[in-house]
């Protein structure tokens, strides 16, 4: 049954998976270049640093430019191997439910790299849930329910390995 849910729904999980890591890897390899203007533009937070109306600040600074435009380069790319709309929406659904994950953890007093367990691990799916069914695709909710606990695992090992290779500061 997971096998053939895999299966049925394998375009939505390599998009999301894909555009989700090559957020974190994406910027960390542009933190790993040498400074230059370029690369302090990429760098610059989404939000660029202004607060909301409570004073703090919108997203904050783990979210930068890059992620934008590489959020962009993934729809441009997955559009031209799926030849479908979802592939345009998907990968900056997936920015922006790290976005909204972001602004949420700051409202609530959080810190940037502090853990957030569940809005961490699937606010980028659950983002990408809604623009499938915005999109009229039908993607029943129980299947959306079981390939969320899927990647609440897969996020959390994904996550617990780029820190072991030094991609993120945190294992989570």
């Amino acid at each position: 049954m997971v096998f053939s849910l895999l299966l049925n729904y394998l375009w939505f999980i390599v998009i999301t998976y894909v555009t989700n890591g090559s957020l974190l890897a994406g910027v960390s390899i542009i933190k790993r270049v040498p400074k230059s203007g370029l690369r302090n533009k990429l760098l610059t937070p989404l939000d660029f640093n202004k607060k909301f109306f409570d004073g703090r600040v919108l997203i904050g600074d783990h979210k930068p430019i890059a992620g934008f435009f590489i959020a962009i380069l993934w729809s441009i790319l997955f559009f031209l191997v799926y030849r479908h709309t979802f592939a345009l929406f998907l990968p900056l659904a997936v920015f922006v439910g790290d976005i909204l994950g972001s602004f949420l953890k700051r409202r609530l007093g959080m810190k940037n790299g502090e853990s957030l367990i569940v809005v961490d691990q699937l606010n980028f799916f659950a983002a990408s849930y809604i623009v499938v069914i915005w999109l009229g695709i039908n993607f029943p909710f129980s299947d959306f329910l079981l390939l969320s606990v899927l990647t609440f695992f897969v996020h959390i090992a994904t996550n617990i390995f780029a820190y072991k290779i030094r991609m993120k500061d945190k294992p989570w």
